[in-house]
């Protein structure tokens, strides 16, 4: 697979657009194997690397609205207040743009409160909005505690203007009004917080109005002392038991739990703006407005202009109109008016963005649309405000932006516009009107004109080009400037170029850029909020964005696979924020937008890649799964997979397998589709692919089919076992990789068959006999299982010392003892190793001594089940699976032989615990049928014994009932028939009978001789049943333990994994990476990168290609004085060889050594002051399970990266990594098994002998 890799910028390949083939042209360009990502890689899915990730995530989860807006006025117009400050004459009198004293008061109060809720409205027109004018404290109450309770859980706003009343008291009130308006009344901060509760907003337009923050800050600091005095005594009066609670928990969480009603406050996390600090009053330009602060927040454009025009001194050039004749409006960006607050919405967003702590941001800009828009409005007010006396306050604080160099970008935007205006202006004002060489006049009669000069456009809107600049910026950060540790500054601005039709193309592909840069990237786009703008898109019908979107889109879904629910949604169900809200025609989910683009034959292969990604994350859902189902994708995705599209690029393959694994994994209308479709065994071709990845997803894939759970029937069995048959052959992959995957997918398998798998090898382990070994816990969990009761409930194998009970004890401790003897009678448990020709797996004594017994004895009983089950001619399915399983137990990578190995001892234990109960349920039957025999006073001949001794070794059976001098007793056919329907039948054996001796006849008197002769009975009886194998046959004799053993076809439920990779997830990590040149590279570039090479190229680094040349001049120096070879060059004392033999290899570049005595590698530093082993390690890794000789060394990557190539005697290659830094001779970690594998995968069937030649001799 064509993943790139993860490396310093000097030893990763080249991507350029020279590409490979420039490479082969220069002279200092070497190979190098293994260093593919599967053997440089951990196979795990991708680390979260900032923390930029855990507050978008938060900020995503906690998004809130405004959905209710007080708005009290108390203007007292004509009246000014006690302590209003300096009263200068002219002075500032217009609110939100009107002049007061231009109606009588009532009016012009409600036409100012009327024009407030009418900004407000922009924002946020769903809100619940009332206002008071000049209230009263009643009145006040009244309309928060109403708004509180409407609201619930969602955000009020509180606007305040303080106009026509004192300023507010160091006490923490503000002034309202009595009834008869005859005085200022006080109302307390403390009071309006327990009105308005939480989460709130307040907007308080008055003089000193750091007072009120300050205050709130106080009194939020009192109600939570109040609050937590109110819960202790609750604690304290408490007379029920309370529940218990600890230190960890939150004190919300310990009211909760202790069922305390009352909500802690959270005032500290309400959100206040004021207009100016505590000694300061409002300001009094005449130019300006008396609501300066109210006019930033609500018209940010006009006042921006306002505020130009008396900085710049060009008021008097405008008329007094200007403001209102701003051409178009905010929501339509096509005109002036949509185009400036479009500009200032980007250039607010960027400031906050770059100056602005990411919580704040997120909390302040992100989570609430009409609490973004007071914000950005309020960065404004702040440079506004400051440079008219006032310095504007907030909670929370927020650092100063009033000097950011983007503020001259949005004065240099005001100053085209009025140029515009101007321009405007002077059109209308002409009596003539120039159309290229012709003038028309305007005319002196009222009805005899030739022009319309009322239509008002003389001069042509010219768009700004802020974001053309802005985009260039980007771009030139892109290909220059990159720093992780610092984004683009320009990121907001772009994400604002995505509502451009004009150039959205351009933008999209800016960013897909830059989220191609890794992982930080991704996690700064989703921080800033690029989700709503990209998810809006996906509404847009136009081909060319098809690429870009989807690539963004494959980004996000590699870091937050959660976003997938957002595309199961249909268009427009979702409206995102800081956009216009318009009627969008819902039409389709959004998901099939990508299914549409990857079966648009117009698409190209590499392209289809991303689709095929996204499809593949999104497959893992029921609503996902039951989608793609029903629109056929797995016809389509087969199609592509087997077409030749997939071949040329074939990473679409593994996105395709993955995609059709996933979406067939435990979903029964998909899987029965693949069925009728037989496109499972299409599948099978790529079980072949010269790309390890390729066949790693196709064993996924086809173990997603098994895993399936749907109801048992003979059609199922046979597609698991015809799937299980074709993935077993990829046993001996040469790939660690696909054996990993393959163990996985064949534990569905196993698990779904266990039964049938524990009874199949508890045949082959009587045949070899051989006892399965257990440990204390496991026999615990098989006593458990035994245990069997009456319809009394009383226990009849546990405790009670019948002595049938007490003759299963001997019998069962007699097992474990012999499970525990390394000197059984069988021999397997023995610490000498057992030599067997033509085993790869046995042949000396390395390890032996420091292993673990356990793993001794596992490897010797799989090696004697392999070898039993290759001698056979004919294999059943069962015994198939089961033959590579064990295979891969012993696997020369020591992760792998572990994984295989849970699975091989889940099937032993199972089979152990499964012998138990069977043994347990006959024992009770024994017991009742012996009590019954033995309670009269004459003992007859033991059945059992009386067969043995008269030779008969052989016992025959039809279908269901026994023949034979079992048969002559009815009381023991009586006794058999009531134990469990999985009694084992005897195999046939070809070693004759026993020879165990008949018993003495006990005295019919002798009640001693009685139990004894009992005991007998009942242990000769246990031996010959519990000995005998299983055997379908026996399940047609239906007993009273029947329904114990159809727990097979009864229980359904899903299956949990006992061995997991991170394939997939490994695989998604591609995305996270760059990328972008593989898939909208050149094509030159691409036929290079997805050929069938097995090396990589690459330049030699500075360090090998001097050292290199060093090693010639030294060697012409030094050749001629050691002609005569009588000279020591090497001196280094190596532990003794077992064998004899020494295998050496020496380094091009470095001055090592590599000597080999068949179990260790010593690495010898050989320089001229001293002679060391500077490390050793095991050729095996510490595996246990293949114990083999190391008979030959090769260097590769000599000249690059460095590797160790040991070859054993049995055919097991083995890639060692000494860990060396390529640009010198030290060491960089650890020595490392890169890949181990068979690479003859028949190489142990054949015989070994001495005289034998490896493949690498």
């Amino acid at each position: 697979m064509d993943i790139p890799l993860n490396e310093d910028e000097t030893d990763k390949h080249d991507h350029s657009n020279h590409g490979i083939t420039l490479l082969e042209k220069q002279t200092n360009v070497v190979t190098r194997f293994f260093q593919e990502n599967r053997h440089v890689d951990e196979i795990v899915g991708m680390r979260e690397e900032l923390q930029q990730k855990d507050a978008w995530k938060r900020y995503s989860k906690d998004r809130m609205k405004t959905v209710s807006v007080a708005l009290v006025m108390c203007l007292h117009i004509g009246v000014d207040p006690p302590d209003s400050g300096p009263k200068p004459n002219p002075r500032a009198k217009l609110e939100m743009w009107f002049d007061p004293f231009s109606c009588s008061p009532n009016k012009a109060a409600t036409k100012i409160t009327q024009t407030l809720q009418k900004a407000y409205e922009k924002w946020q027109p769903r809100a619940r909005y009332k206002h008071l004018i000049d209230p009263t404290i009643d009145d006040v109450k009244s309309l928060c505690t109403s708004m509180r309770r409407n609201s619930k859980e969602d955000r009020v706003l509180f606007h305040y203007n303080g106009h026509g009343v004192p300023r507010p008291t160091q006490n923490g009130e503000i002034w309202v009004f009595n009834k008869s308006f005859t005085q200022y009344i006080p109302l307390s901060i403390y009071d309006l917080q327990a009105w308005m509760s939480s989460p709130s907003i307040y907007v308080w337009d008055c003089s000193a109005a750091e007072v009120i923050v300050n205050s709130f800050n106080r009194f939020a600091d009192d109600h939570v002392r109040e609050w937590q005095k109110e819960f202790d005594d609750f604690q304290e009066r408490g007379n029920l038991p309370l529940p218990p609670i600890t230190s960890h928990m939150t004190q919300d969480e310990q009211a909760e739990k202790l069922n305390f009603d009352k909500k802690r406050p959270r005032f500290k996390d309400c959100i206040q703006l004021g207009a100016c600090r505590a000694d300061e009053f409002l300001p009094t330009n005449p130019d300006l407005p008396a609501d300066l602060f109210t006019a930033c927040l609500t018209s940010p454009i006009q006042t921006s202009v306002l505020w130009y025009l008396i900085k710049t001194g060009r008021k008097k050039q405008f008329s007094d109109t200007i403001l209102d004749e701003i051409p178009g409006q905010a929501v339509d960006r096509r005109s002036v008016m949509g185009e400036l607050n479009w500009i200032f919405t980007a250039i607010t967003d960027t400031i906050a963005w770059n100056s602005l702590p990411r919580d704040d941001f997120h909390k302040l800009f992100r989570q609430d649309l009409l609490l973004a828009s007071l914000f950005r409005s309020f960065l404004l007010a702040e440079k506004v405000m400051s440079a008219h006396g006032c310095n504007v306050v907030s909670s929370p604080s927020l650092p100063s932006t009033s000097d950011h160099p983007l503020w001259e970008s949005w004065e240099y935007t005001l100053d085209l516009t009025l140029k515009y205006l101007a321009n405007l202006q002077s059109a209308k004002d002409k009596d003539y009107l120039s159309v290229g060489r012709d003038h028309f006049y305007r005319s002196s009669h009222e009805l005899s004109y030739l022009i319309d000069f009322n239509y008002n456009t003389p001069t042509e809107q010219q768009h700004s080009w802020f974001f053309i600049e802005q985009l260039n910026a980007f771009e030139i950060w892109l290909d220059y400037g990159v720093d992780r540790n610092k984004p683009p500054q320009q990121l907001p601005i772009v994400l604002q170029v995505l509502l451009s039709q004009a150039h959205r193309l351009r933008a999209l592909e800016l960013l897909a850029k830059f989220l191609d840069l890794g992982q930080w990237a991704i996690d700064f786009s989703l921080s800033v909020g690029i989700f709503p703008y990209v998810l809006k898109l996906l509404q847009s019908n136009t081909k060319e964005l098809r690429p870009w979107l989807s690539f963004i889109w494959a980004k996000i879904l590699a870091v937050e696979p959660n976003y997938q629910t957002e595309l199961f949604k249909e268009n427009g169900e979702d409206a995102p924020q800081g956009t216009p809200q318009r009627t969008v025609k819902t039409e389709q989910l959004r998901f099939l937008y990508f299914a549409n683009y990857l079966e648009d034959h117009e698409t190209p292969p590499r392209q289809k890649v991303v689709p095929a990604f996204i499809i593949a994350i999104l497959n893992n859902t029921k609503e996902a799964q039951k989608n793609f189902t029903d629109r056929g994708f797995i016809n389509s995705a087969i199609g592509l997979l087997t077409g030749p599209e997939a071949h040329q690029f074939r990473l679409l393959k593994v996105w395709l397998l993955i995609g059709i694994g996933r979406l067939w994994a435990e979903y029964d209308d998909a899987r029965w589709q693949a069925v009728r479709l037989d496109s499972y065994s299409k599948v099978f071709k790529e079980l072949k692919n010269v790309s390890p990845e390729v066949r790693a997803a196709a064993i996924y894939a086809l173990g997603c089919l098994v895993r399936n759970k749907s109801e048992y029937n003979e059609h199922a069995f046979y597609i698991d076992q015809q799937v299980s048959d074709e993935i077993c052959k990829c046993t001996r992959d040469g790939a660690a990789l696909v054996r990993e995957e393959l163990i996985v997918a064949l534990q569905w398998y196993i698990l779904e068959f266990e039964d049938r798998f524990a009874k199949m090898l508890l045949n082959l382990m009587d045949k070899l006999r051989i006892d399965l070994e257990d440990d204390d816990k496991e026999i615990e969990k098989a006593d458990d299982a035994m245990t069997v009761t009456d319809k009394n409930g009383r226990l009849l194998n546990g405790n009670e010392r019948s002595p049938s009970a007490f003759g299963m004890n001997i019998e069962r401790q007699s097992s474990y003892r012999r499970m525990r003897n390394s000197h059984s009678v069988n021999g397997y448990y023995a610490e000498e190793p057992i030599r067997r020709s033509g085993s790869l797996y046995v042949d000396s004594e390395f390890n032996i001594a420091n292993s673990d017994p356990s793993d001794i004895s596992f490897r010797n009983r799989a090696i004697a089940q392999i070898e039993a089950l290759e001698k056979r001619t004919f294999t059943e399915p069962l015994e198939r699976t089961w033959l590579s399983l064990l295979r891969l137990s012993l696997d020369p990578i020591n992760k792998i032989a572990r994984m295989a190995q849970a699975l091989v001892k889940k099937v032993e234990t199972h089979a152990i615990v499964e012998k138990k109960r069977i043994t347990s349920k006959i024992s009770v039957n024994l017991s009742n049928y012996i009590d019954e025999k033995y309670q009269s006073s004459e003992v007859d001949d033991d059945p059992i014994e009386t067969e043995e001794a008269a030779g008969n070794s052989e016992v025959r059976f039809i279908v269901g009932s026994p023949l034979g001098p079992m048969e002559s007793s009815p009381t023991d056919r009586d006794m058999i028939d009531h134990a469990s329907p999985r009694v084992p039948s005897p195999a046939p054996s070809s070693g004759g009978g026993s020879s165990r001796s008949h018993p003495v006849k006990p005295s019919i008197h002798s009640r001693n001789s009685s139990k004894a002769a009992k005991d007998t009975s009942i242990d000769n009886i246990r031996r010959r049943v519990v000995q005998q194998p299983f055997t379908p046959k026996r399940d047609m004799r239906k007993g009273q333990f029947s329904t114990a053993s159809t727990a097979e076809t009864k229980k359904r439920e899903q299956l949990q994994p006992i061995v997991k990779t991170h394939f997939v997830d490994w695989c998604s990590k591609v995305f996270a990476a760059p990328i972008l040149h593989l898939i909208h590279g050149n094509l030159t570039d691409v036929d290079n990168l997805t050929d069938d090479r097995v090396i990589t190229q690459t330049n030699m680094t500075d360090w090998a290609e001097h050292m290199e040349e060093a090693q010639k001049q030294l060697a012409e120096n030094e050749f001629d004085g050691r002609k005569p070879c009588d000279s020591q060059l090497v001196a280094a004392r190596i532990p003794p060889s077992k064998t004899g033999k020494l295998t050496l290899a020496m380094s091009l570049l470095r001055k090592y050594i590599y000597a080999c005595d068949g179990e260790q590698v010593y690495m010898i530093r050989n320089d001229s002051q001293k002679t060391e082993i500077a490390r050793h390690f095991k050729c095996a890794a510490d595996s246990p399970f293949t114990t083999d000789q190391t008979t030959s060394l090769i260097l590769i990557n000599s000249r690059s990266k460095e590797m160790l190539m040991c070859g054993s005697q049995n055919g097991i290659v083995r890639i060692w990594d000494p860990q060396f830094s390529i640009h010198s001779q030290e060491f960089e970690g650890v020595p490392n098994l890169v890949s181990a594998s068979l690479p003859l995968n028949d190489q142990f069937r054949q015989s070994y002998s001495p005289e034998n030649t490896t493949i690498y001799e």
